[in-house]
């Protein structure tokens, strides 16, 4: 059986460090995947700016543009050539402008998560709040980088780490980083403003009915950046999808990887007979 080509693209804010996305790779496509299949070649990575990367500065008018070339960079050298993209928050943004900016680059796509800007979905007011001059600096002198304030953040994200204590130690590491704070606030505020969503930034209806690849949809049944019936309207959209509503927040890997993991599998199996073909056209006129 072919190789899968996975790209797991894990931008979800304050969870943005390389090492969490190893975590999470590691519970989502490790061993369950191989099961059946000769192999699989994976790639996982952050938004740029995040953890040891050079700082970015962003700009919501050209994020799109940009993350479609950071993208294509990444899945150059993949085989197949078309792989299996697997985004969560602007990972799954991220992805799914790729999905209809560049549908012949990727085979599928997974969205773990509530993706931002989907259908005009917001953030919660903690993170909307970081987009104000200035305030990003004063959250960190009142509430600087530890453990209780990256539960704090889990909180808001509607996740629980108490049974995470090595993912919470490595995000307190990200947090104290010199570049962490400024990327962070620059990539929030291309995705929402303080009031809500920035109207450029959104994933529309009618982008929706025009994505042409099979899209699996897995969401927290308490995701505070949309709940399950944002869900169901993307999965009603979308000409080929499929949507599984499971417990947790916006991370709902933390609490139930071997759940998504068996939930997915199936969508990644099925491109390995197909991920050489041409994208599906969506029905219609």
């Amino acid at each position: 059986m072919p190789a899968i080509g996975i790209v797991l693209l894990q931008v979800m804010g304050a969870c943005a460090a390389p090492a969490v996305a190893a975590g999470v790779w590691r519970a989502v496509v490790g061993a369950r995947f191989a099961r059946g299949m000769r192999a699989y070649e994976g790639l996982r990575t952050t938004s740029p700016g995040s953890a040891l990367t050079k700082p970015t500065a962003y700009s919501w008018q050209t994020v799109r543009a940009f993350s479609g070339r950071f993208l294509d960079q990444l899945a150059t050298g993949l085989e197949p050539e078309r792989p299996v993209f697997v985004g969560s928050s602007v990972g799954g943004q991220w992805s799914t402008w790729l999905a209809l900016d560049q549908p012949e680059r990727l085979a599928a796509l997974v969205l773990i998560g509530c993706p931002a800007g989907l259908l005009g979905t917001s953030a919660p007011l903690p993170l909307r709040l970081l987009t104000l001059p200035g305030m990003s600096r004063v959250a960190n002198r009142l509430q600087p980088p530890s453990p209780k304030q990256v539960d704090q953040v889990a909180k808001v994200a509607g996740e629980d780490f108490s049974e995470h204590r090595e993912l919470r130690d490595l995000l307190v590491a990200a947090e104290r980083l010199p570049t962490w704070s400024a990327s962070l606030t620059s990539l929030v505020r291309t995705v929402v403003t303080a009031r809500g969503a920035r109207p450029g930034a959104t994933i529309t209806a009618d982008e929706l009915c025009r994505l042409g690849i099979h899209v699996q949809i897995v969401w927290g049944d308490r995701d505070p950046f949309g709940g399950p019936e944002i869900g169901q309207r993307a999965a009603e959209l979308i000409p080929d999808a499929e949507l599984n509503v499971v417990p947790g927040g916006h991370g709902p890997w933390f609490r139930g990887a071997e759940r998504i993991a068996d939930l997915i599998r199936p969508a990644l199996q099925r491109e390995t007979s197909t991920s050489r073909a041409a994208p599906r056209a969506p029905d219609g006129p």
